[in-house]
């Protein structure tokens, strides 16, 4: 009797050790077949579609976590498990790749930077000077650290509007640019900075200036392949493929423009 109890023992936990075994494999199976990518709240439309064509290409997921870049940077650092980034500037890149969080990076997008106010453009804005105006109570500009913010401020800066903004408490700010460009559809504020890409999502506002590229820092957009996902495969199909042909004609129809 004791050698039937002890033998069945020993099947229960061969059986546990193979079911065990099998929960591994289906886990690194799942791992190899989906992608983790962190991208800029920008790009979070284009990108979307780009990862639906992807998906339907190769049979592997991706899941897409949009936001400022400076959050999703501050998240990797933190110790998130990213495969790859796409941040909206170079400096939340850099900050990544200083800590050594970086296996493989090059430049992807750029774009443009813009003045929108609600479509019925209630305060009359025609330029960033009637932002002093006194029929403007707020204007929207994405976070200080927020990509879109920074070439905001920039902006504004050289056309000697932006002092006079924070001096008097005109300024508010979005968690990202998505959140800046739903400030001004609501109505809640008379204009906002946003990217041009951004503003042709919306039905709701308008443009009604266009910054010169040279009244800020060159706007690019790098595509970084994290360490996270240096050992995934999947990984790295995902950071070619934003590379690819395909995906610049749909990021084109969104209105980036690739760098080279």
């Amino acid at each position: 009797m004791q050698r039937i109890v002890t033998f069945s023992r020993l099947l229960i936990a061969v059986g546990t050790i193979g079911l065990w075994g099998c929960g591994l494999h289906d886990a690194a199976t799942t791992q190899q077949n989906s992608v983790s990518a962190f991208v800029a709240a920008s790009t979070q439309d284009a990108i979307k579609d780009v990862a639906a064509k992807f998906t339907r290409d190769t049979g592997i997921a991706v899941k897409i976590s949009p936001g400022g870049s400076n959050t999703l940077a501050q998240q990797i650092l933190n110790g998130a498990e990213a495969d790859v980034f796409l941040s909206a500037n170079e400096q939340w890149a850099d900050a990544v790749k200083e800590k050594g969080f970086v296996a493989e990076t090059r430049p992807l997008l750029t774009n443009g930077l813009v003045l929108v106010a609600p479509k019925e453009n209630p305060a009359g804005i025609k330029k960033p000077e009637d932002l002093l105006g006194a029929k403007v109570e707020h204007v929207a500009l994405a976070g200080e650290n927020v990509p879109a913010g920074i070439y905001g401020k920039q902006s504004l800066s050289s056309l000697h509007v932006y002092d006079d903004l924070v001096s008097n408490k005109k300024i508010v700010r979005g968690k990202d640019v998505r959140a800046t460009l739903n400030l001004v559809e609501l109505g809640e504020v008379a204009a906002g900075v946003v990217y041009a890409t951004d503003a042709a999502t919306s039905d709701r506002v308008v443009v009604v200036y266009t910054f010169d590229e040279k009244s800020h820092d060159p706007i690019r957009y790098p595509l970084v392949l994290l360490k996270h996902g240096e050992q995934n495969p999947a990984a790295k199909k995902w950071f070619d493929n934003l590379g690819s042909a395909s995906a610049a004609t749909i990021f084109e129809k969104y209105g980036f423009q690739l760098l080279k």
